[in-house]
């Protein structure tokens, strides 16, 4: 189906895999070894924390000597230098080796994805890097088998021959930019990166000391390091196989990343069940199902990426130490070992963590600063048993804390503000926020992002979808600065009316005020869940400016492509929080629609138009169970004169003291909730584990 090219690309990607997964054998004790965490991409400061320590020239080559270099994963993903990050630390593997010493580089969850091609994290400048001269010839190329493919796929299922003129032509090539087939060729089996990374291992001891990229949690705390390995290989291994599969039946293109290759499958075996198109043999429609089955568990079964994986895993920056010493105790002493050392989780002060008497240490100081503010590059020198954080200005040696403490978790003995809750929030990464291109927008805070969206200048409108409010979605800039925003200007006052969920409401305004007034009130209590918005007049038109959310699915496409979150607690906690806000502001139209997920696995609240108005009843009381101590707080401290004064050119009176109404019901039912089951099963605190005897959950929507 997809012609001669794919099907001789699939064969040599099948016979390539039985040569692969190696695993290098251990080497002696070194005298010093040198752990740097996360790196995504900057180059720049890699190379200057390894000047820094002594094991790169001012040429660019290996002196480090018989020191030992390990690098613990996510080296890929969000920075630009990806490609240049990699062949330097291919390099220095070489030279180390020469010169008696190493260079470990391990697994991260990020080299995971790219190994089964989700590309949700690699931005337009990475995928530049490998731009080669004849790149857009090559588009076009790909571009003739993607038409020729579409219109064979649309006869196998049964469907009518799809339009592909010059629309669909330019969204292709907006689709694949110069460098992203490079790119997906390259971290292929046979590519020039993935073979390579295919052999890295997930964890490895030198001397004293295992290192990880997440850590080994209770689910893995028997099993040995080459049984990792293997699994974490085999199932690399596995994704192969399928796409050498797909590639042969011409069901597949060798560009597909991983959504594309699950769609495909879905869409034949769909078709198959209604007797739609081509029929496919037994045997095929067997294959078939269980390449969709094995892709559908990959969160929940496969060692990658399960959230307790060693990839994955959080729990040595925030479990307690109750929950931590039995599962270290067990693996020192069956490993022969007395300290651990992971990333994963970016430190909030840009420095070197050490837990539990010094233990763990946390080495992620989120080293791309354009990513994570107040990151640095930083590494973890491990001489004997003296322990140096070096820095690119100082160096401190590292000292276990007196007092056990999370570097992640807040401290539940104090109440946080609404303004500190912003800090200790929902989110599982620091926030990006995307130009169109997948630049990082240059906006320090929500103050700076509203100017922008009050102030710049309209350059391109388009309508969206065919609804009753119909949004248009803006191309804005200013200064240099271009970001695209969301614009509605429905203001329809409505006495009575149905939602969707057939629901009465009474005093309802369908406006774009409410927009703004969600935003802000979400901001005002700490959650940094719904994008900024602004009222502002656009060509003639008044109505609300919100941020543009880019790079993002929405929840239902989400469960479709049974993409699992990194972190299943804290997505709970926030769906949670949700949940509270909704019936805060009487928010009935709440769908998987209308709630997004960034590439940070940050979710987004969009669309409330349908909010506020003048009832106090809670819409959804049986959704409440659970709430943070950040919302909490917040929720009591509100009162009419805070809210005139945040809302009062939004709302009407009437809405507002409807709203303190809600309040004042919500808090009857969370006191409620924590005089008969206490405290610790109604409120949680983000980057704790989970307090309560018995997890109340909520139904996601």
């Amino acid at each position: 189906m997809s012609g001669e090219p794919g099907r001789r690309w699939g064969l040599l990607l099948c016979l390539l895999l039985a040569g692969s997964w190696a695993v290098p054998s251990a080497a002696a004790d070194p005298p010093r070894v040198v752990a740097i965490g996360d790196i995504h991409g900057e180059i720049e400061g890699l190379s200057r924390i390894l000047r820094r320590t002594g094991l790169l020239g001012e040429d660019g080559s290996w002196v480090g000597g018989e020191a030992v270099l390990v690098q613990t994963g996510d080296v890929t993903d969000r920075g630009a230098g990806v490609r240049r990050v990699l062949d330097l630390l291919r390099r220095l593997q070489r030279e180390a080796e020469a010169a008696g010493g190493r260079v470990e580089v391990l697994l991260g969850n990020h080299e995971a994805m790219n190994l089964v091609l989700e590309d949700r994290d690699v931005g337009a400048a990475a995928w530049a890097e490998f731009v080669e001269r004849t790149s857009e010839r090559r588009r076009r190329a790909a571009w003739l088998e993607w038409r020729d493919y579409q219109r064979s796929r649309a006869t196998r299922l049964g469907q009518p021959e799809p339009e592909l003129g010059g629309d669909a032509r330019q969204a292709f090539l907006e689709r694949y930019p110069p460098g992203r087939l490079e790119y997906i060729e390259a971290f292929g089996p046979d590519g020039e990166y993935g073979g390579w990374l295919r052999e890295r291992r997930v964890a490895v001891t030198v001397g004293g000391t295992l290192f990880v990229h997440g850590g080994l949690s209770g689910a893995y705390v028997d099993a040995d390091l080459e049984s990792l390995d293997r699994t974490a290989h085999a199932e690399v291994a596995r994704f192969d196989g399928f796409r050498c599969f797909l590639l042969d039946e011409g069901l597949i293109l060798p560009f597909f990343n991983r959504r594309e290759i699950f769609l495909a499958v879905d869409q034949v075996l769909q078709a198959a069940a209604a007797d739609l198109g081509e029929g496919l043999s037994d045997a095929v429609r067997d294959r078939l199902g269980t390449i969709r089955a094995s892709l559908l568990s990959m969160g929940e079964e496969w060692l990658l990426f399960r959230s307790d994986g060693p990839l994955w895993y959080r729990g040595y920056s925030s479990a307690s130490a109750e929950e931590l010493d039995p599962i270290l105790d067990s693996l020192f002493s069956r490993l022969g070992v007395h300290r651990v050392v992971t990333a994963h989780t970016p430190s909030r002060d840009g420095r070197v963590q050490s837990r539990l008497g010094g233990r763990v240490l946390l080495v992620d100081t989120g080293m791309l600063s354009t990513v994570y503010r107040g990151g640095r590059a930083s590494a973890l020198e491990i001489a004997g048993n003296r322990l140096t954080a070096i820095y690119e200005t100082e160096q401190v040696e590292v000292v276990a804390p007196p007092m056990e403490s999370s570097p992640t978790a807040a401290d539940d003995s104090r109440t946080p503000s609404p303004a500190s809750a912003l800090v200790d929030s929902v989110a599982v990464e620091p926030r990006r926020l995307l130009a169109p291109d997948g630049s990082e927008l240059p906006f320090q805070d929500d103050d700076s992002v509203l100017e922008f969206l009050g102030q710049a200048e309209v350059l391109e409108s388009e309508v969206l979808g065919e609804g009753i409010t119909r949004p248009r979605r803006l191309l804005l800039e200013r200064d240099g600065v271009r970001a695209r925003a969301i614009f509605h200007s429905v203001d329809v006052e409505k006495p009575t009316s149905r939602s969707g969920t057939h629901r009465r409401l009474v005093g309802f305004w369908d406006s774009y005020r409410n927009q703004v007034a969600a935003y802000r009130l979400a901001r005002h209590l700490g959650l940094d869940l719904v994008p900024p918005a602004v009222v502002r007049e656009v060509r003639g038109q008044k109505g609300s400016v919100a941020l543009w959310i880019e790079n993002a699915r929405n929840e239902r496409e989400r469960l479709e492509e049974s993409l699992d979150p990194p972190d299943p607690l804290r997505w709970r906690r926030v769906f949670t929080d949700m949940r509270v806000f909704d019936n805060l502001i009487y928010n009935i139209d709440r769908n998987q629609g209308n709630i997004l997920v960034d590439s940070t696995w940050r979710l987004w609240l969009v669309d409330h138009t349908r909010s506020f108005g003048e009832i106090t009843d809670l819409p959804f009381p049986e959704h409440l169970g659970q709430c943070s101590r950040t919302l909490w707080s917040a929720l009591r401290e509100l009162d009419r004169p805070s809210l005139d004064e945040l809302l009062g050119d939004l709302l009407a009176g009437r809405e507002i003291a409807a709203l303190l109404g809600r309040r004042d019901r919500l808090v009857e039912r969370f006191s409620a909730l924590i005089d008969s089951g206490g405290e610790r099963r109604v409120l949680f605190t983000y980057g704790s584990p989970d307090e309560s005897a018995v997890v109340q959950t909520v139904a996601e929507p």
